[in-house]
Formats: C-alpha cells, sequence, structure tokens
C-alpha cells in the first residue's frame, strides 16, 4: 500500500515595505511667510505675526515658534514691542521719546542681556577687577613710601634743612620741640598753617586733615591759642620745592591734635585692592 505524503507548508514570505518617498519641509503659512521677511519681527526663535491686544505695560502678539512650528501668544513689554535695538534709524523714533526714561534705559541695555553681551559685562568687570586692584597696590605703595618710618628721631631745624635727599614723596619722619610764633599766612584768621621755631631756625607747619571743614575749623579756633606755646611736633619733614613739615600729631600742655591723611590714604589704600578683588571673585563664582 503506497504511503501518502504529505504537503510541506511554506511560510508565508513577508513583503519587504517600499521606501517612503522623503518630504521635505512644510511650508510656513502665508501670514508667517510674509512676516518672516521683517528683520524687525524676529523676537528669538518667534516670529511675530499680528498684534492681538496691548495694555498699559506690554502688547500680545501672535507669534509663530519656528523650532517647534506652532502658533503661540506672546507678550512684550512696551519699550520692546515694535523696536529692534539693531536697527539704528528706529533709536530715535517718536516712540522713544514719548516712552518713561526707565524704558528707554532698559531699551539701550537690552544687547547687554544677550549671550555676547553677557561675555563683555563678564570680561568689562574682570577688567575692572584687575585695574582697580593695580590702581590700589600702587596706591598703597606710595603711601607707604610717602608716610614711612614708625620711628620719629627727635631734631632741630637746621639738621633737617642740612639734608639734601629729600622730596615731596621721599619724607624724613622727625620730631621736634621749639615755639609757635604765628600763622603759615599772616592776617588770614582761619589760616591752619603754622610757623614753627627752636634754638636754631624756623620752619613751616603743615596742617591737613581729610576734610578741609576741619582745617578750617582748626585755624579759625584752634591756632590763636597755639600761637606763642611751647609745643612737640611730630611728622614728615619734606620739600616741595619749600622745605616744610607736615603734622602728624602736635602736642601742647594737655592738648594734642592728630591728622588724620596718612590713616585715611592707608585705609583707602587697603579697600580699593579689596573691591578689585572681590570684583574678580565675583567673575570667576557668580558669571
Amino acid at each position: 500500500m503506497a504511503e501518502e505524503e504529505t504537503p510541506t507548508r511554506r511560510a508565508p514570505e513577508q513583503a519587504t515595505p517600499s521606501p517612503r518617498p522623503s518630504r521635505g519641509p512644510e511650508p510656513l503659512p502665508p501670514d508667517v511667510a510674509e512676516a518672516a521677511l521683517d528683520p524687525r519681527r524676529h523676537v528669538g526663535r518667534h516670529v511675530l505675526v499680528r498684534e492681538l491686544g496691548r495694555g498699559g505695560m506690554g502688547v500680545v502678539h501672535l507669534a509663530w515658534q519656528s523650532d517647534l512650528r506652532r502658533f503661540v501668544a506672546l507678550k512684550l513689554i512696551l519699550a520692546f514691542s515694535g523696536l529692534n535695538p539693531s536697527q539704528p534709524d528706529l533709536w530715535d523714533s517718536e516712540l522713544l521719546g514719548a516712552l518713561p526714561w526707565y524704558y528707554v534705559l532698559a531699551f539701550w541695555l537690552s544687547p547687554l542681556f544677550s549671550q555676547q553681551g553677557w561675555q563683555v559685562v563678564k570680561l568689562a568687570t574682570l577688567g575692572f577687577g584687575l585695574g582697580i586692584s593695580a590702581f590700589g597696590l600702587g596706591s598703597l605703595i606710595r603711601t607707604l613710601f610717602s608716610y614711612r618710618g614708625r620711628l620719629f628721631p627727635e631734631a632741630s631745624v637746621a639738621s633737617l634743612l642740612k639734608k639734601v635727599k629729600v622730596s615731596a614723596v621721599r619724607p624724613v619722619p622727625v620730631t621736634m620741640k621749639g615755639r609757635i610764633i604765628g600763622r603759615g599766612i599772616p592776617g588770614l584768621i582761619y589760616s591752619d598753617d603754622l610757623v614753627f621755631q627752636d634754638q636754631t631756625g624756623i620752619i613751616f607747619l603743615d596742617y591737613r586733615q581729610p576734610w578741609r571743614i576741619f582745617e578750617f575749623l582748626f585755624g579759625l579756633f584752634r591756632v590763636p591759642g597755639i600761637i606763642g606755646r611751647e609745643v612737640v611736633v611730630q611728622g614728615w619733614y619734606r620739600r616741595a620745592p619749600v622745605p616744610y613739615v607736615e603734622m602728624k600729631r602736635l602736642a601742647d600742655k594737655g592738648m594734642s591734635y592728630t591728622c588724620y591723611v596718612y590713616h585715611t590714604k592707608l585705609l583707602a589704600s587697603i579697600l580699593i585692592p579689596a573691591v578689585g578683588i572681590l570684583g574678580i571673585g565675583f567673575v570667576a563664582v557668580v558669571m
């Protein structure tokens, strides 16, 4: 008896999908394409199509978002609603003239908040910090050189006049004992400078304060009581070109008058570099 052959089933062949034809980018809506031709309507990744409404602070526009290809409602501050800082012909428009000053200021400063503008701000802050630090360091060196000397040895007027290597910047610290014989400017009732005399000669005393009002008050009310009295003067002997002594302290019987120019200059020379260092640190940490 012949065996019947069982037919073998074949797996159905899978049809390979035909490749779809690639489609290009969808065309922009007509109103968007027309608005995109005006560079003033480009705000970041948005294109302003038309105005929807406005209020006291801003204007709402129908805008096209380019990356997501959709319409959105975009609200702009009134100062920026129709102006672009890249258009110089619009800076003098009537709109800017009618805006409050703080809107105009914000309009002019708006390029600084872009990415490139922020880099400029960072570099400017860094340069400002370095410049202030260098200026303060130079001021500190000059102050320490111009007011050098912790010790003030006692000397006479004649011995000071013999010193040659003296200038307005290169002084000699000194302590002198003698008598005040008059004002630096005779007849001027508020003259704060004095004339000092010891057994060897006379010399001018320069009284300085950070604020001139204190010099005026000293010359008007204190100097009349000092003239003719024995005093001890501590200061720096200078030539510019007339020889004189810039007072640091003048001691009378039971009274002492201190000049604070040196202290003020020293404090300012320390604070100025500190401000520069803070500026550099602000750029490094915050920005």
